[in-house]
């Protein structure tokens, strides 16, 4: 029934009278002060609350990676693929992070107490069908070998 008031009229004019002609009861309606539209965020919109704030998800997950000396990196592809997948999961911005946890799991166990310096996340990452690109630091045996060779 909403989606009959929806297609009759533009989602900015619903009003009380709609809200009980769909099945609320009047008095829980009374008790709103507001009546307020909401429209689904688009894939940019996503990208970026992933993104742009000043505490933003991505933020955090860099900083966790640089507390063990390694820098996280996305690609633009992966950032679009997280934002599709939570629009595909009809999660929108509350379903990002969980998103960006079963990306990153793995990640986030391997990286600690390795030679990684850094960890690029790519679409086909996100999307489970590579596994991340890994930037390790030189080897350290082989340049202890190389400074007793020289000695």
């Amino acid at each position: 029934m909403l989606e009959a008031v929806v297609s009759t009229q533009s989602t900015g004019e619903i009003d009380a009278e709609d809200l009980v002609n769909y099945g609320i009861i009047p008095e829980f309606v009374g008790r709103m002060p507001l009546c307020v539209s909401l429209m689904s965020l688009d894939r940019d919109a996503l990208v970026t609350i992933l993104t742009q704030p000043k505490n933003s998800i991505v933020a955090q997950y860099k900083y966790m990676l640089t507390l063990d000396n390694s820098d996280l990196v996305f690609t633009d592809d992966a950032l679009d693929a997280i934002a599709e997948m939570a629009i595909k999961k009809r999660t929108g911005a509350r379903g990002l992070r969980s998103i960006l946890e079963n990306v990153l799991m793995d990640i986030m166990y391997e990286v600690p107490g390795s030679d990684i310096t850094q960890v690029t996340i790519t679409r086909e990452v996100v999307e489970k069908q590579s596994e991340p690109h890994y930037k390790r630091k030189e080897n350290v045996q082989s340049e202890k070998k190389a400074a007793a060779v020289t000695v």
